[in-house]
C-alpha cells in the first residue's frame, strides 16, 4: 500500500486522494471480509444448487413413471398426434399406409403462427384453442404450425383425463413445453374434468415459455363457455373460466376461393389432393378423411352384416349424443342394437355370429383410411383397450344433426343399465329425464342409487315427488342424506316447509347445519317463506344462515335490507361482502333489483362492484345513465368500458347511434363488436340491414354464424321479423335453423302456434322438442291445460319410449 501511496504522489493525484488508499492493515481487513462473503454466497449457491439438482432428481423420477412423458416434438409423428390419414387413388397394399397430403396454408394458419411465436418470445404461458367442425383441419392445422414455429421444444400428450392430472402434477410441463390435447372436449367434459381445468388455470399462472395447444369442437366450445340458463347447474365454471384466456383460431370447414386456387396448383403433385379437385368438394379436410364414403358406407348398408352393422353403429351415435364420452362397451352396443333393426333382419341373423359381423362392418376401413368404429388405444401399452370402441368423429358429429330429433329404442335404455360406469347411467339418466321418459330415467338412477350413488336415488326421489308418491319419495331422500347427499336433506327439509309441517322443517335444516355444517336447508326454507310473504321468519332464518358462513344467506339479506331502506345495515352487509371475489354475485343482485324496478338500490351496488374491478357492473351503470336521459355520460361510460376490453359495449354506442338516426355509425359500430361480441351484435347488425331493405344480406350472416354453431343471432333476428309482423321472413329461418339441427327452433315454433291458439300444432312441435331433449316446452303446455287427465298424466309420468303419455307406473 506505501508503495502505492508513492506511486500516486508522483502522478500528482491530490493529498486526500492519497489518503483514501487504504492503509495495508485496512486493505488486508477488507480482503479477508470480502473473502468470507464470497465464500458464504458460494456456499449458499452450493447449497441451493444441491437443493435444486433434488428437487430435478425427484421429478425426474415422477415423471419417467408417468403413463405419457414429453420428448422432443421431433419425436413425434403426425399419426401419433392424431392427424387424420387422407385418401389415395390407388389399391395396392401401401393405400393401407399412414399418409398425409400436401398442406394448403389458409388465412388461419399465419394467425396461429404468430400465436406461437408470440409465445416463444414473450416467455408467456398461453392456452391456444384452435376451434372448428369435425374433420376440418384442426389437428394438421396445430401439428403445422409446431412444425414451424416451436420444433425445437418438446411436447407431452396426455390419452387421458388421469394421465393429464398426473402429468402436471408431475411438473412434467416445463420451460419450452407443448401440451397437446387433441379434441379436448374428451378432458374438459370429463366427469373429472373441472379439475383439468382448475390444473391448466394454474400451469397458465407459471412462467413460460410454455403452450397448451388444444383441438375443440365449435359445439363443445359453445357448451363449455355458455352461461348456464337460471336454475340450471353450473357445469363448467372453471372450463368457461379457463377458455376466457384463449387465443383462439377458428379453421373454416371449407375453402374459400383463394384456398382452392392454391389447391390446384397443388394438385397435379399430390394424388389425394387430385381426387379432391375432381369432385369439386369445397370441404377439402372432410373429403381428404373419406367422410363421404364414410358416410355411404353407414346410410347405405344392406345385407344382415351390413344392416347389423348399421344398428350398432346408430346405438354408438345414440351413446355419443346422449352424454357418453369414455369409449363405448361392445357389451352395450350388443343389447342395444337389437331394437335399431328391423323384425326380419332380426330373426335371420345368427346368434352366436351376428354380434361379430356387426363389428367387423363398423370397422371396415374405407379408401384405407377410416372406419366407422376405431380402437381405443391403451393408454400405458402399445395395442388397444379390450371390449370398447370410440366412434369415427364425422360420424358423431352427423349423429348429432342427423338423429337429433330420434329417441333410441327400448333396448338403448336397457342396455345403459349394464354399464359399468355409475356417472354413465347418470348421465344417460339425465338424457331420458330431459326427454321426458320419466320411466327410463327412474329405472337408470335406481341402479346408479343400487351401486352406491347417492346422486341417483336424490334424482329418482324428485321423479316419485312427481308422481305423487310422497312416502316413497321421502324414503329415497333418507336413504340419500344417510349416503352423504348433501343436497337430500335440503330438499327433505323444502318437503316438510311446503306440506305446511314448519318446525319439521327448521328442525331438518338445523340438523343439517349442526351435524353436517350445510347451511343452505336453512336458505332454501327461508326462500320459500319469503315468497310466502313470511318475511320476518325469513329473516330469522337466514341470519342462523349467515352466522355459519352462507354467503347467499348475507346476500338474501343484503337484498331484502336495501328492499326495507334499512340503509344502515346494508350498508354494514355491503361493506362485509365488498370482495373482488363476490362483485359478480353483487353485480347479479343489482340486475335482479333493477328489474324490480329497484333503481337506487341497484346503481349503490353497481357502483360498489365496479369500484371493485368488474367492467359488466360499470357498462351496467352506463344503461342507466341513459335510462335516466344522461346520455351523454352513458356514451362516455361505454366508451371506456369498450376500450378496457368489453367490445359488447359498442353494441350500446350503435344502439344510441340509431336511435339518433346515424344507421351508417351504429353499423361501423355493430361489426367493431362483432369480432368479438358473437351474439348481441351479429343479430343487431342483422336487424339493421333487415330493416334497410338488406334483408338477403342480413339472412346470409346470421346463417354464417348458425352454420358455425351459434343459432344465437338467426334465432333473434327470427323473432324481430315475428314482432314485425313478417310471418313469412321468421319462418324461412326457422326453416334454415331446423335443416341445421337446432332444437330451439322447435320451441320457438311451438310457442307460435300456441299464442296463436293452436294448440294441436303447439304440442306436436313441442314433442319434437322433448324428443330432442328440450321437453320444458311439453310441460310448459301440461302445466297450463293440467285440468284433462292426458296433461296430468304427462306431468306426473311422463312419455313412453315411443311417445305415448305413460300410464301410472
Amino acid at each position: 500500500m506505501a508503495a502505492l501511496r508513492g506511486a500516486a504522489i508522483l502522478q500528482g493525484l491530490p493529498a486526500d486522494a492519497v489518503k483514501a488508499v487504504p492503509s495495508d492493515e485496512k486493505w488486508r481487513a477488507l480482503y479477508q471480509a470480502e473473502a468470507v462473503r464470497r465464500a458464504r454466497v458460494t456456499a449458499s449457491l452450493t447449497e441451493a444448487a444441491h437443493a435444486q439438482s433434488v428437487l430435478d432428481a425427484s421429478e425426474s423420477e415422477r415423471i419417467v413413471h408417468l403413463p405419457d412423458r414429453p420428448r422432443l416434438f421431433t419425436d413425434w409423428t403426425a399419426e401419433q398426434l392424431g392427424v387424420h390419414p387422407a385418401i389415395n387413388d390407388f389399391r395396392d397394399v401401401s393405400e393401407q399406409e399412414f399418409r398425409l397430403p400436401q398442406y394448403i396454408p389458409r388465412a388461419h394458419d399465419a394467425e396461429l403462427l404468430r400465436a406461437l411465436l408470440r409465445v416463444a418470445e414473450t416467455g408467456s404461458a398461453s392456452l391456444v384453442v384452435i376451434r372448428g367442425g369435425s374433420c376440418s383441419g384442426k389437428t394438421r392445422t396445430a401439428y403445422e404450425a409446431l412444425k414451424s414455429a416451436l420444433s425445437e421444444w418438446s411436447l407431452i400428450f396426455p390419452k387421458s383425463a388421469s394421465s393429464l392430472l398426473a402429468a402436471l402434477d408431475a411438473g412434467a410441463v416445463r420451460e419450452k413445453t407443448v401440451l397437446w390435447l387433441n379434441d379436448a372436449h374428451h378432458m374438459l367434459m370429463h366427469d373429472r374434468g373441472e379439475d383439468v381445468s382448475i390444473a391448466l388455470r394454474r400451469l397458465l399462472e407459471l412462467n413460460g415459455p410454455l403452450v397448451v395447444v388444444a383441438t375443440l369442437w365449435t359445439m363443445h366450445h359453445r357448451q363449455l363457455t355458455a352461461t348456464p340458463a337460471e336454475m340450471k347447474s353450473d357445469k363448467y365454471s372453471h372450463a368457461r373460466e379457463l377458455l376466457r384466456q384463449e387465443t383462439r383460431i377458428d379453421v373454416p370447414a371449407s375453402f374459400n376461393d383463394s384456398d382452392l386456387r392454391n389447391l390446384y396448383s397443388t394438385a397435379l403433385e399430390d394424388r389425394s389432393l387430385s381426387l379432391v379437385v375432381r369432385s369439386g368438394s369445397r370441404t377439402v379436410t372432410q373429403f381428404l378423411a373419406a367422410a363421404p364414403d364414410l358416410l355411404d358406407h353407414y346410410e347405405k348398408a344392406d345385407g344382415l352384416d351390413g344392416l347389423s352393422g348399421k344398428a350398432v353403429i346408430s346405438a354408438a351415435m345414440d351413446a355419443r349424443r346422449l352424454g357418453l364420452t369414455e369409449p363405448i362397451p361392445k357389451s352395450f352396443l350388443q343389447r342395444a342394437a337389437l331394437g335399431y333393426m328391423e323384425d326380419e333382419v332380426r330373426a335371420s341373423c345368427d346368434p352366436d355370429t351376428w354380434f361379430d359381423s356387426a363389428i367387423a362392418y363398423a370397422t371396415e376401413r374405407i379408401k384405407g383410411v377410416a372406419s366407422a368404429f376405431v380402437n381405443v388405444p391403451h393408454p400405458g401399452e402399445v395395442g388397444c383397450l379390450p371390449g370398447v370402441i370410440d366412434l369415427a368423429d364425422y360420424l358423431d358429429y352427423h349423429g348429432r344433426a342427423a338423429r337429433n330429433l330420434l329417441v333410441p329404442p327400448t333396448s338403448f335404455w336397457a342396455a345403459a343399465a349394464n354399464l359399468e360406469s355409475t356417472d354413465d347411467l347418470l348421465t344417460i339418466a339425465t338424457a331420458a329425464q330431459e326427454r321426458l321418459r320419466f320411466r327410463c330415467a327412474y329405472d337408470l338412477y335406481r341402479e346408479a342409487a343400487e351401486r352406491g350413488h347417492a346422486e341417483g336415488l336424490r334424482w329418482a326421489a324428485f321423479l316419485r315427488e312427481d308422481a305423487g308418491n310422497p312416502e316413497e319419495t321421502l324414503g329415497l331422500r333418507r336413504k340419500a342424506a344417510e349416503s352423504g347427499d348433501q343436497f337430500a336433506l335440503r330438499d327433505i327439509a323444502r318437503a316438510h316447509e311446503i306440506a305446511g309441517e314448519f318446525e319439521h322443517a327448521e328442525k331438518i335444516a338445523r340438523q343439517a347445519l349442526r351435524e353436517k355444517g350445510y347451511s343452505f336447508p336453512l336458505s332454501e326454507i327461508a326462500a320459500i317463506r319469503l315468497r310466502n310473504g313470511s318475511r320476518d321468519s325469513a329473516k330469522a332464518l337466514l341470519r342462523e344462515a349467515a352466522e355459519a358462513g352462507a354467503i347467499d344467506a348475507e346476500f338474501a339479506l343484503l337484498r331484502l335490507a336495501l328492499q326495507d331502506r334499512d340503509l344502515v345495515t346494508a350498508k354494514h352487509l355491503l361493506d362485509l361482502l365488498s370482495h373482488e371475489d363476490y362483485a359478480d354475485m353483487i353485480c347479479e343482485l343489482a340486475l335482479g333489483l333493477k328489474d324490480q324496478g329497484e333503481i337506487e338500490s341497484a346503481e349503490l351496488l353497481l357502483q360498489r362492484a365496479s369500484d371493485l374491478g368488474d367492467l359488466w357492473a360499470k357498462g351496467e351503470i352506463g344503461l342507466l345513465r341513459k335510462r335516466s336521459g344522461r346520455r351523454d355520460e352513458a356514451r362516455a361510460i361505454f366508451k371506456e368500458v369498450a376500450e378496457a376490453g368489453l367490445e359488447t359495449y359498442l353494441v350500446e354506442l350503435g344502439r344510441m347511434s340509431e336511435e339518433e338516426g346515424e344507421a351508417e355509425e351504429a353499423e361501423v359500430l355493430y361489426i367493431s363488436a362483432s369480432v368479438e361480441d358473437r351474439y348481441e351484435a351479429p343479430y343487431e347488425l342483422a336487424r339493421l340491414w333487415d330493416a334497410s331493405q338488406r334483408s338477403v344480406e342480413a339472412e346470409k350472416l346470421v346463417t354464417l354464424y348458425a352454420e358455425s354453431g351459434n343459432f344465437s343471432p338467426l334465432m333473434e333476428l327470427a323473432r324481430y321479423r315475428r314482432k314485425i309482423d313478417n310471418g313469412k321472413g321468421a319462418n324461412s329461418l326457422i326453416n334454415i335453423a331446423l335443416g341445421l339441427g337446432n332444437t330451439v327452433a322447435l320451441l320457438e315454433i311451438a310457442g307460435s302456434y300456441e299464442a296463436s291458439g293452436d294448440l294441436e300444432n303447439a304440442e306436436r312441435y313441442a314433442r319434437q322438442a322433448a324428443d330432442a331433449g328440450e321437453g320444458y316446452a311439453l310441460l310448459h303446455l301440461a302445466r297450463k291445460h293440467d285440468v284433462s287427465e292426458k296433461w296430468r298424466h304427462l306431468l306426473m309420468y311422463g312419455l313412453e319410449v315411443d311417445g305415448r303419455i305413460a300410464d301410472p307406473w
